[in-house]
């Protein structure tokens, strides 16, 4: 099974990165995850990113659930806080409102587009558009929230789109949610990602010794430059 899902994986990223950008009136989204608000935005600026190499138009669709709100979620709070659909509603809102990912985009809701899903179904939606989207004109929307794959190769659209992306993050005000903020001094916090990140998936698994090796330089960096800092 894992070979299957290695090998589909695979075809995929072919028909993304060397077929999908030579078609015309290809339209790309992301849509469909339910983990957390990190893993979607990710998915998210990687779709533009992707665009933005490729010459694609990005569309955008507004988060519809994300996992890991321990004050809402029934399945995961350790409480038993009763779940409230309302304060979910108001949850996802707040996440898209928090990052406005749709700033300046084509929304969704204002297209009506066949929809090919690369997300469920995969070998299926890849056949599809061999055999049938791929020789015609037909505008579509191609849906995959995986297209990190794709935009490993092409890595430097995520610097080239860093300043439309910080404009899109800046367009809302952030102050209420600024955690332990100290005064004249910049509070830095690390995320190590691991799990079902391992050492197997080299291109996206970062070692203990590079960590630190970075932290050590990034302490050295705010030393020198006389700037006091909380990690």
């Amino acid at each position: 099974m894992v070979a299957y899902v290695k090998i589909v994986m695979k075809i995929l990223i072919y028909v993304l990165t060397y077929l999908v950008p030579k078609r015309k009136n290809t339209f790309i989204t992301s849509t469909g995850r339910r983990d957390g608000m990190g893993a979607q935005v990710m998915a998210v600026y990687s779709a533009i990113a992707y665009c933005k190499a490729y010459q694609k138009a990005y569309v955008h669709t507004p988060m519809g659930h994300v996992d890991h709100n321990f004050y809402n979620d029934p399945y995961k709070d350790p409480t038993g806080y009763e779940y409230d659909p309302d304060l979910e509603e108001r949850w996802v809102k707040e996440v898209n409102n928090f990052f406005s990912l749709g700033l300046n985009e084509l929304q969704v809701k204002d297209i009506n587009y066949k929809v090919l899903d690369l997300n469920n179904n995969i070998l299926i939606g890849i056949l599809k558009y061999c055999f049938f989207y791929h020789f015609n004109t037909v505008p579509i929307l191609i849906n995959n929230y995986q297209i990190f794959s794709c935009v490993d190769r092409v890595f430097e659209q995520y610097h080239i789109l860093q300043d439309s992306f910080r404009k899109k993050f800046y367009s809302t005000p952030k102050t209420g949610y600024v955690v332990n903020k100290t005064k004249d001094c910049i509070d830095i916090a690390l995320l190590v990602r691991r799990g079902d990140i391992t050492s197997d998936y080299a291109q996206r698994y970062t070692t203990n010794e590079d960590i630190v090796e970075r932290l050590t330089k990034m302490k050295a960096m705010f030393y020198d430059m006389k700037i006091p800092y909380n990690l």
